[in-house]
């Protein structure tokens, strides 16, 4: 091809789908960015479209607007029944404003849709832990754990597996996990602390227990590469 037409294709004008796709993201971050006024000046009320919707949806939850959040997110999900981030998004609404009992319903049905993401399998998993009924905190723990395979370097998972095996009195396997959580982000003087703990109270020879062994020997301050993150800390 020449260069005029090489020219011509990267100028083609964006697909319907692509260019829904890009007003999709674009009303998310403009929800989740900008403060609610203008997200309202942006997406006025008389906007009945999916991105208008959307945006206002996601404003609405940062305010701690319940009432409007629900009111259009329920408006979406009518129309489209088989969207998992609008149930998601309406079970995490639920959950952050103290209403996680009734969030579980909602992350549960975004997992009928999309089995196998991370981020659904975390938002379940903390609904569940914090409702907290019969066989809850178990399910939690395998819906962190199934998210976990996925994105073993997520600390705000492991976080939550912490708080599933302390309710459990799992305290080792906590400690481990809050070890990791810390790993993750870089704090290693919590996870060398952490790590220790688990390592000295975890079976011997086991998997958790060589884990914590690890976690607690890549964070040792004594190591040459880890010395000026330990001196910053002193």
């Amino acid at each position: 091809r020449s260069e005029a037409e090489k020219e011509i294709e990267e100028k083609k004008p964006p697909t319907p789908r692509e260019q829904h796709q890009f007003e999709m993201l674009q009303a998310k971050l403009i929800g989740f960015l900008e403060p609610a006024s203008r997200v309202y000046q942006r997406y006025p009320r008389t906007d009945m479209s999916e991105a208008g919707r959307y945006a206002r949806a996601i404003a609405a939850m940062q305010s701690a607007d319940l009432t409007g959040t629900l009111q259009e997110l329920d408006s979406l999900l009518e129309e489209f029944p088989e969207n998992p981030y609008y149930y998601e998004l309406k079970g995490q609404a639920l959950f952050e404003m103290g209403k996680a009992a009734e969030s579980v319903e909602y992350h549960a049905k975004s997992l009928e849709y999309m089995p196998d993401q991370p981020l659904f399998l975390i938002n379940y998993g903390r609904s569940l832990i914090a409702r907290g009924e019969e066989g809850d905190v178990e399910a939690g723990e395998s819906a962190l754990r199934d998210a976990l395979i996925a994105e073993p370097d997520n600390s705000y998972a492991w976080s939550e597996l912490a708080v599933a095996l302390s309710k459990q009195d799992r305290i080792p396997e906590a400690e481990l996990a809050t070890a990791e959580a810390a790993y993750n982000i870089g704090d290693y003087q919590r996870a060398n602390i952490f790590a220790g703990r688990a390592a000295r109270e975890l079976e011997p020879g086991s998997f958790e227990a060589r884990r914590a062994s690890d976690i607690r020997n890549v964070t040792d301050p004594a190591l040459p590469e880890n010395r000026e993150y330990w001196e910053r800390r002193r």
